[in-house]
């Protein structure tokens, strides 16, 4: 192993030298993070050892930030240490499928706007799949926000603010328009398995997602003063970090008391016959169901996640206040629901003064005439 600063050649005929790049706390101690680097030549390995000792000189000088030698790949160790709870586990899957694997090995100082616009273009052309598929599709356009999401507050945490552009059109959601095909779907879930026509019932009747339904525990629902409480996802905090609490509509409750007798489940109001969550995290499997379901009962197909959207349009279309929406769905912003505003009474887009109707001249003419 070469000594810091001096050229070496290796068995294979490689130059090799080691640097230092940085510095991290284990063991309660500060600890230098060391990289070996190896090139074709001693000329290649001595300018780079010479680029090296130049930027730390200008780092003790003052005329380059500290840490612009350091790899993403290593600053990432140490801030995702730092990350907490879903936001890390979001974070680290970021990261080690995506970001890691494209620039894991470009210095920090080297991630600028160019290096960002040619990450974006390789992230729109890349194909991945979720746990449990077996094909691989692009990268949808939220997804690929969501991992510059996370660079930038990577790059924010490690001293080097980054401004990330990417913007996305509100993709068109899926529900089900009419109370007929909602039923209908309703008891299709039913022949599949019981416990899953009652996972879809607290769905589209109270707007749950997924990791809240598994999570759902008899202790949260209160049937004498019909409301809800929604404080887990996962069995942890919920997408939001904030509990909210809902009415329990009458038909949801009648299914719910029915379901407990059924079940014997103490804990958990659904559970699959074997114990287990009806759904693990970051795996959708209950959507696959769901689109079952709705080819049995003679509806468009949609995923589990779209019985929240029908929800919430329903309930923009029977005159519920945005406002009120957000507030029971746990949307963090208003924006969020927006995408629920063209079907309230009150919307444009049900306003029939705009209603404008033209015909032709001639027609009016002629009927002027005979007037």
């Amino acid at each position: 192993m070469p000594r810091i600063g001096e050229p070496k050649q290796l068995p294979s005929g490689k130059w090799a030298v080691r640097v230092t790049t940085g510095y991290e706390e284990r063991d309660g101690r500060k600890r230098p993070i060391q990289r070996l680097r190896t090139f074709a030549s001693y000329e290649d390995a001595a300018a780079a050892l010479g680029s090296h000792w130049s930027t730390v000189s200008k780092v003790r000088a003052g005329t380059l930030r500290r840490g612009s030698e350091v790899l993403v790949r290593e600053r990432f160790r140490t801030w995702i240490a730092t990350r907490e709870g879903r936001i890390a586990d979001a974070n680290r899957s970021h990261f080690d499928h995506h970001l890691l694997p494209l620039i894991g090995d470009r210095r920090l100082a080297e991630i600028d706007g160019d290096v960002i616009a040619e990450l974006i273009a390789t992230l729109r052309e890349k194909k991945s799949s979720r746990t449990g598929q077996k094909t691989e599709k692009p990268l949808s356009r939220s997804t690929v926000k969501r991992i510059l999401a996370s660079l930038s507050k990577f790059l924010s945490d490690a001293g080097f603010p980054t401004r990330i552009r990417f913007k996305t059109q509100p993709a068109a959601y899926r529900w089900i328009r009419t109370t007929d095909e909602i039923a209908k779907v309703l008891g299709a879930a039913g022949e599949i398995a019981e416990w899953f026509r009652v996972a879809c019932a607290i769905a589209v009747y109270g707007g749950l997602r997924a990791g809240e339904v598994a999570s759902l525990r008899w202790s949260s629902i209160d049937f004498d003063r019909q409301v809800i409480a929604v404080i887990s996802s996962h069995d942890r905090q919920v997408k939001t970090w904030e509990a909210r609490h809902m009415r329990l509509a009458p038909e949801l409750s009648a299914i719910l008391k029915s379901w407990k007798l059924k079940s014997g489940e103490k804990t958990y109001v659904v559970r699959k016959p074997d114990g287990s969550p009806i759904v693990r995290e970051r795996n959708d499997s209950l959507s696959p169901m769901v689109r079952r379901a709705c080819k049995r009962a003679g509806v468009d197909p949609i995923g589990f996640h779209d019985w929240r959207h029908t929800w919430a349009s329903h309930l923009s279309a029977s005159g519920v206040p945005l406002q009120a929406i957000q507030a029971a769905g746990g949307w963090k912003s208003i924006a969020m629901v927006m995408r629920y505003s063209h079907l309230a009474p009150g919307s444009v887009a049900r306003d029939p003064r705009f209603d404008l109707a033209f015909r032709a001249a001639k027609e009016v003419v002629g009927k002027t005439e005979e007037t």
